[in-house]
């Protein structure tokens, strides 16, 4: 029992420290010359953190007489077995065989931590408050980085140095100039974006408990990440927290014979959080509606380099539809097909169940 508590402490530690980038650097993936991140080979803290999760999590397993006879039943491990394979299948015909094999392992990792946590059976609520504590610190210090206009490198955490005048950096540009948007510790405001879209909504979800102190604790932290959101203008995470309030605002809205829907704590939860994001929009009225309405150069480009993206990645599952072309690699073959590119100009597509099918095939997509 106590390999088991420290197995799910562990756990609640790791979603906490999720967005932490500490890392060990073996080599740097190149293209070209120029050193950039895919294909680069390393080893996150986080990452170690998660094997020595999975491996208490099988001695807690061993200790207690194995797993339990509806486990056998469950098609989620078989799911995430499928996807390993089809991972370690890609990265054997990749185009950088050593790298792609470094990524399936990750993938593998992934997949090991997954049925873990089913296995463990952690709090929920628990699990919750470890990431919407993690949450927090995230938006502070990417309310820090927007109101300084500088993202600070740290080696210890993993930080790169972001400027708005950096070209590359990924800004909102307006006729007052460029806004720099929070990073976070993250390596790109969209990840950032995602990771407090959903600690708003589980905060939201604590809002509309039954607990006083839990109310008011849920509230205040869902209103701090909806603004920390709204500091990385990513849409997509913004379009996303809104389906959450929604999601939230539904169950009370069940009209009664009246036809009077409820005031319940779902809806007030779901009333705090789409007021907070709306005054921090209105706040930086000018940047938000640049972004809202793609007016301007940058957001031109932005659109533009997704399409190209998505026509990249039609391009390289039409040749490699079964397997993919290995986890990491859809750059390095991008660059093998278009030899003729900058080296930075070699990018993942921007949608997750279109990378998944380019790089582990057909197979990897079903499976996923």
């Amino acid at each position: 029992m106590k390999i088991d508590r420290l197995a799910r402490v562990l756990f609640y530690a790791l979603l906490a420290a999720a967005p932490l980038g500490t890392r060990y650097i073996g080599y740097m993936g190149n293209i070209g010359g120029v050193d950039i991140e895919p294909g680069t080979v390393s080893m996150f803290g986080t990452q170690i953190a998660a094997i020595l999760l999975v491996i208490l999590a099988l001695l807690s397993v061993a200790s207690q007489g194995g797993v339990s006879p509806g486990w056998k039943k469950d098609p989620f491990p078989l799911a995430a077995l499928l996807i390993v394979a089809s991972a370690y299948l890609s990265a054997a015909l990749s185009v950088r065989f050593t790298s792609g094999l470094v990524e399936a392992s990750w993938v593998a990792l992934g997949a090991a931590v997954f049925c873990a946590v089913r296995m463990l059976k952690p709090s929920t609520t628990i699990a919750a408050m470890a990431l919407v504590a993690g949450a927090i610190v995230q938006a502070l210090l990417g309310a820090v980085q927007f109101v300084t206009q500088e993202a600070a490198a740290n080696k210890w955490l993993g930080m790169a140095v972001h400027l708005p005048s950096d070209v590359g950096a990924s800004v909102v540009g307006t006729a007052g100039g460029r806004w720099l948007r929070a990073y976070g510790t993250l390596s790109h405001p969209n990840d950032l974006g995602m990771y407090l879209a959903i600690a708003a909504v589980l905060a939201l979800a604590f809002a509309a408990g039954q607990e006083r102190w839990m109310r008011r604790l849920g509230m205040a932290a869902a209103i701090v990440c909806a603004f920390g959101l709204v500091l990385t203008f990513s849409r997509s995470a913004a379009i996303g927290f809104t389906a959450g309030l929604v999601t939230l605002a539904i169950p009370a809205l069940i009209c009664t014979g009246k036809w009077r829907p409820r005031l319940s704590p779902s809806l007030i939860a779901a009333a705090v959080g789409l007021v907070a994001l709306i005054a921090a929009s209105l706040a930086l009225y000018e940047p938000v509606v640049s972004r809202v309405t793609a007016d301007g150069r940058l957001e031109r480009i932005s659109i533009e380099e997704r399409g190209s993206q998505i026509e990249d990645a039609r391009s390289l599952l039409m040749r490699s539809p079964l397997l993919g072309v290995g986890p990491g690699m859809m750059p390095y073959a991008m660059h093998r097909v278009d030899p003729g590119r900058d080296p930075w100009d070699y990018q993942y597509v921007h949608n997750t169940p279109l990378l998944v099918a380019v790089e582990t095939g057909l197979l990897g997509f079903m499976a996923w």
